[in-house]
């Protein structure tokens, strides 16, 4: 209840000053300010709250035509009765405004987008706006040159009468609209007022001292005018680079009012046709602000999406970034793709913890992950997680690509070096070496999203996932840096793109196992210390020969 009285109130003051001090020729108002408020209010509550959604509109013109009748030295019921009809200008003008935002925008979803998406800003100042204006304008017109003719003040006028009339109410109207209704969308948003910058104060500023200074010094015109004129530009640009919205729509508000009073306080002179000067003046303020509107709109975008872009690079892969940032949630729906899985752990883990503080402990955390995520990146894989002294990547997510099993065993040699130049490193501070143990297996995963809006993870599962970490587990049983399955080898072995690498000729076979959770064995090739016999298989094993086989000499 309190909320309708005040925008009844607000409309109706807003109405009543415009019509006293906004007016021109032929009753028509230059300035509707109270029509910016009318299609907000529909906006804000639409069909759902139509007492919130056109009542203030239709209780504040009331008030409004109540007020103007009796300012009249000789109110008549015409007058009042011609004002309250002007009512459904307004009402025609939000309801149409606001349909018209909803027709270019299936997903509009209320008054607080249009600051962060430039499309909404663009839909809200062309289409909600714009059909405001005009709507209310034809009507409007057309209700006033009606009410003119029956009350004998003109003749019905023709065509180009009506369009004399029509255009200046839908200037008005329209400047309104961009100037009052994104304020209001501002303001109604959470947040707080902040200290502007230097640079915009200084212009801010500056157009205020000018402008009372054309108020209250007799200076030329032309100059006053030209100077207002030159200086909204700079001042509105700057904010939009620098400003929070309530503070950009409080200077937009400002610098267009102030500008409007300094051309219209030129009343009287003789040289200055006043209702086209205002108009002018007019378009030229409609102008800059829904340019910068809409810039403002396109740098808040920018901005988040670059910070969304860094959070996003905190938890995927660079691959993935780009990807995630634009569809947002590209993998809400699963799909079944054939990819290569990557797991590798650091050997003896808990005993190394056991024995070095927690600070040295971290420290090892850190540049292994560090070193380890590199590689991966540099191999065009992605790294699905940490898992605390280990981590998962997967080559193939988001798009497999023929040659993701040769990647994904390339990056494995890849960190076995990678842990070489970090032992070294240990090894000149007096610090033990590390071991890690890496398992590989390809095969078809399940690619989706997981968690929630706040804490997303895409990753991928399935038995190949389950294979890869069980080979990872295997690399300490059998005494080998890195196992591989058949499946992962004979793909990397085949795919299209070059020569088989050299590298994988120091694999030896292992032979079969059976890995827990899976009703078949699974051939295992493995990096060992030396080419000697595979060590003893676990009891579900079955090997096929005694003798450990190169991969050079299998093909």
């Amino acid at each position: 209840m309190v909320g309708f009285l005040v925008w009844t109130a607000l409309y109706c003051v807003l109405a009543v000053l415009a019509h006293n001090y906004g007016a021109i020729a032929n009753d028509i108002t230059v300035l509707w300010p109270a029509g910016g408020i009318a299609l907000y209010l529909i906006l804000r509550y639409g069909r759902a709250n139509l007492v919130m959604g056109l009542g203030p509109t239709i209780t504040g013109g009331l008030l409004a035509a109540i007020i103007t009748t009796l300012q009249k030295n000789q109110p008549t019921f015409g007058f009042f009765l011609t004002e309250v009809l002007l009512i459904s200008a307004a009402v025609t003008g939000a309801i149409f405004g606001a349909a018209m935002c909803r027709l270019f925008s299936q997903n509009w979803d209320g008054p607080k987008d249009p600051f962060s998406h430039p499309r909404s800003m663009v839909i809200l100042l062309a289409a909600g706006c714009e059909a405001f204006a005009f709507g209310s304008a034809l009507v409007g017109t057309t209700i006033l040159r009606g009410s003119l003719a029956l009350r004998g003040i003109e003749p019905l006028s023709g065509a180009s009468d009506f369009i004399g009339s029509f255009i200046p109410w839908l200037i008005g109207d329209l400047a309104s609209c961009v100037m009052v209704t994104p304020a209001l969308i501002a303001w109604s948003q959470p947040g707080r007022w902040e200290r502007p910058p230097v640079t915009v104060l200084t212009l801010w500023g500056l157009t205020i001292v000018t402008a009372f200074a054309a108020l209250f010094v007799n200076l030329p015109a032309m100059v006053e005018n030209a100077a207002m004129l030159l200086l909204i530009g700079p001042a509105l640009a700057a904010a939009a680079f620098s400003t929070r919205p309530r503070l950009f729509c409080a200077i937009v508000l400002t610098t267009a009012s102030l500008t409007l009073m300094v051309v219209g306080s030129h009343d009287g002179d003789s040289n200055f046709d006043l209702p086209i000067l205002l108009l002018l003046a007019q378009l030229y303020i409609l102008t800059v602000t829904s340019t910068q509107f809409v810039l403002y709109a396109t740098v808040a975008e920018s901005r988040r999406s670059a910070a969304e872009r860094i959070n996003l690079a905190r938890h995927f892969s660079p691959n993935m970034v780009e990807l995630v940032a634009r569809l947002g949630r590209p993998f809400a729906k699963p799909r079944k793709l054939p990819a290569t899985v990557l797991f590798c752990d650091i050997r003896s883990f808990t005993t190394l913890s056991e024995a070095a503080g927690p600070e040295e402990t971290m420290e090892l955390l850190r540049d292994f992950h560090k070193a380890m995520a590199k590689v991966i990146f540099d191999h065009h894989g992605t790294l699905d997680r940490f898992l605390g002294d280990g981590l998962m990547a997967v080559f193939g997510m988001p798009e497999p690509r023929g040659d993701d099993a040769r990647r994904a065993l390339a990056c494995g040699f890849a960190m076995l070096e990678a842990l070489e130049g970090i032992n070294r490193n240990r090894v000149g501070r007096g610090l033990p070496e590390v071991a890690m143990g890496i398992g590989i297996h390809k095969g078809d995963v399940m690619l989706g999203d997981i968690g929630g809006e706040q804490a997303l993870a895409i990753t991928v599962v399935g038995d190949t996932v389950n294979a890869a970490s069980r080979l990872q587990v295997l690399c300490r049983t059998h005494g080998a840096a890195l196992i591989v399955s058949q499946e992962a080898l004979e793909a990397a072995r085949n795919c299209d793109g070059g020569a088989v690498p050299p590298t994988l000729s120091q694999l030896n076979r292992i032979g079969n196992t059976l890995l827990r959770g899976r009703s078949q064995e699974t051939e295992i090739w493995g990096l060992t210390e030396a080419a000697a016999p595979a060590p003893p298989l676990q009891p579900t094993d079955a090997p096929q020969s005694d003798e450990p086989q190169s991969l050079a000499r299998s093909t």
